[in-house]
């Protein structure tokens, strides 16, 4: 926010008051969980124009499907190591519901479009012994 104020200014002149930022918990929190708190914090009617940075993209896009009420996803949940996500799931796409909330903009800067490895074994494995 100090390193540009520019663009802060009119960030702010285009919004008002209506400007949020989640710093979001990358370990011991799944995307999932974090797209959970924005939505309690949000008001009833939302309509985001979303933007994100690395990991918080899986954040915004998991909002982005819950918003759009699309319950389809959960089938890749089946199994019992998957009950909490899919709870979550179920969960998000509810609330998202109840509060009528609406991504009508998601931009990914940076994002792990396949997941990511920050928790696993192989995250301090490099991208050579990956391969």
């Amino acid at each position: 926010w100090t390193q540009h104020p520019d663009f802060v200014e009119r960030l702010f002149k285009n919004y008002g008051d209506r400007v949020f930022a989640l710093d979001h918990r990358t370990l011991g929190a799944s995307p999932i969980s974090n797209a959970l708190t924005l939505v309690a914090a949000l008001p009833d009617n939302a309509r985001l124009h979303v933007v994100t940075h690395s990991r918080g993209g899986l954040v915004g896009e998991v909002l982005a499907h819950a918003c759009s009420r699309d319950a389809g996803g959960l089938d890749a949940f089946d199994g019992d190591e998957f009950r909490q996500h899919r709870d979550e799931l179920t969960e998000l796409i509810a609330r998202a519901g109840e509060k009528h909330v609406q991504v009508e903009r998601l931009v990914r800067v940076a994002c792990p479009a396949r997941g990511t490895l920050l928790a696993s074994k192989t995250s301090s494995t490099s991208s050579r012994e990956r391969r």
